[in-house]
């Protein structure tokens, strides 16, 4: 049952991150060039009510990201993005876009094999947790 339990923990905290995978799928890498950084500083919300309500995200301490501006290149076309990121250091940076709309890109494509596993290993919890303890009660 705990097992069970940790299992749907896991499923709810790997979810958020199976949408932008989706919705990245089949981007192709390109270079880019940082053209700015604006460092941006969340500070900590410990409020429930603001996350259920999908204004806030639950941090437990404050956070500081890099909102980045860069520029790339497809088929000879200029193009230029912005994104968030984490410890962003100006230098070269791989970008991906999708290839039907190069405009539309990212900084940081999911880590999709991560991110699969993660859930495997979730809702494989959850089978154990929940299938093994049903196994038990009806011996």
């Amino acid at each position: 049952m705990i097992l069970g339990i940790l299992g749907l923990c896991g499923v709810i905290l790997v979810l958020p991150q199976v949408e932008p995978l989706a919705s990245t799928w089949g981007f192709k890498p390109a270079p880019a060039t940082i053209l700015r950084i604006e460092r941006q500083i969340f500070p900590a919300s410990r409020s429930l009510s603001a996350l259920f309500s999908g204004r806030a995200k639950l941090r437990p301490w404050s956070e500081q990201q890099e909102l980045i501006v860069y520029s790339y290149t497809v088929n000879g076309r200029a193009y230029e993005g912005t994104d968030v990121l984490s410890g962003a250091r100006k230098g070269p940076l791989t970008i991906y876009y999708d290839p039907g709309e190069p405009a539309r890109s990212v900084a940081k494509h999911p880590p999709v094999v991560r991110v699969l596993a993660e859930l495997a290993l979730a809702f494989g919890l959850v089978f154990y947790g929940f299938a093994g303890r049903r196994r038990r009660s009806s011996a």
